[in-house]
């Protein structure tokens, strides 16, 4: 069988990358707002703990999400004819085969700023509490 160079033969892909796919998606999904909220606590807590202000601005680098669904939700109601237009056109299928986008994204350096933040955290924390090892006392007298 003889194939042009513009001709493209589409194939359903296997159900189990489906579900890999979606696993994926889900999962990374789930583990970047735990990561925000996490850095959010975390940024707080220590705060608490030394009272250091700089965690403060910290602390609202890990707000950005929040802020941005929210202020998605208000860009979704003012825009909503034209993002059903979008979604309609998105809809409609080549060859018979609907054409679907999934974006699976891994938050790397955001786990690396939640870890060096972890860790610069417990030593601020260490260096201020003070020790709860056992002293020994002087004798009186």
């Amino acid at each position: 069988m003889l194939v042009s160079r513009n001709m493209i033969e589409l194939e359903p892909t296997p159900e189990w990358y489906n579900q890999l796919e979606r696993v994926l998606y889900h999962g990374s999904t789930i583990y970047f707002w735990f990561l925000f909220a996490f850095g959010l606590f975390l940024c707080a807590w220590t705060f608490k703990k030394t009272k250091e202000k700089g965690f403060l601005l910290i602390g609202m680098f890990f707000l950005y999400p929040f802020f941005g669904l929210i202020m998605r939700e208000v860009s979704n109601q003012i825009y909503k004819e034209e993002l059903k237009e979008i979604e309609r056109i998105r809809a409609e299928q080549i060859d018979g085969l609907p054409v679907i986008e999934v974006e699976i994204n891994l938050p790397v350096f955001e786990t690396a700023l939640v870890l060096g933040l972890f860790i610069v955290s417990r030593t601020r924390i260490k260096k201020i509490e003070p020790s709860t090892a056992p002293t020994a006392s002087k004798p009186c007298g």
